[in-house]
Order: C-alpha cells, then sequence, then structure tokens
C-alpha cells in the first residue's frame, strides 16, 4: 500500500504479479486506459476506483494532479481463496465508486501507514 501525489502522465506498463486497486482521494481527474493504445476515457471523481488485473498489459494517461492511495493484492494471495476448481479473475474497472472498498482503503491506510501522509479527500461521496 501506498499514498501518491501524481503529476500528469502518459505510459504503457507490462503485466505485474499483483492487483492494484487506486483510490481516487480528489479530482474529478480525466482517466484514459486500454491496452495496445487508449481505447477508454473517464472523468473519475473524488472517491472514484481504479482497478487493474495482474498479470494484464496497461496503457494510461492521467489529465491531471492527483492524489490517491495504492492497494497491492498479490494473485497468489488472491488464488489461495478460491475452491481450487477455477482461478479467480478480476475484471477491469475505473470511475466507478464502492463506499464500503472507499472506507476498507482509507481504514487500512491509517492502520498501517502508507508512507506520506494521507490527505483529506476533497469529497468522497457515499453514493454512487
Amino acid at each position: 500500500m501506498s499514498t501518491q501525489r501524481e503529476l500528469p502522465y502518459r505510459d504503457a506498463f507490462q503485466g505485474a504479479g499483483s492487483h492494484l486497486v487506486i483510490l481516487h482521494l480528489d479530482g474529478p481527474v480525466t482517466v484514459r486506459r486500454g491496452r495496445r493504445g487508449l481505447t477508454a476515457a473517464r472523468q473519475v471523481p473524488p472517491g472514484g476506483l481504479f482497478l487493474h488485473p495482474a498479470e494484464t498489459e496497461l496503457d494510461v494517461e492521467l489529465g491531471g494532479y492527483l492524489n490517491t492511495v495504492h492497494v497491492y493484492l498479490s494473485d497468489a494471495a488472491l488464488q489461495a481463496t478460491a475452491d481450487g476448481v477455477r482461478p479467480v479473475r478480476l475484471e477491469e474497472e475505473f470511475g466507478t465508486t464502492d463506499p464500503l472498498l472507499q472506507q476498507l482503503v482509507l481504514a487500512w491506510t491509517v492502520s498501517y501507514g502508507a508512507g506520506s501522509p494521507v490527505p483529506a479527500p476533497t469529497r468522497i461521496s457515499s453514493r454512487s
């Protein structure tokens, strides 16, 4: 887990062995994402989430400054929760809100620390 103060950028990343959940603490900010090109764009509000599955390539563009919390979940840990018959697969997602997940991420950040202090959210709505 880490907190980050992100600058606008555009980059491409190879797949990693962990799943990534990013909680936007402020915004809104435009995010574009895809594979082998930017294929989808959304205006992500404060409290918005970005989920990127393990072992998946990513092209991404962040359209503005943003404070975030990044949570990394190893694929091995996720697969250990499966029934052993079929693997667990997470879907790519961005721009949605989940009040329970928001609160869990913020609680983990306070409980376990995440490097730099977490800035207070501008406004994280409990409504989707």
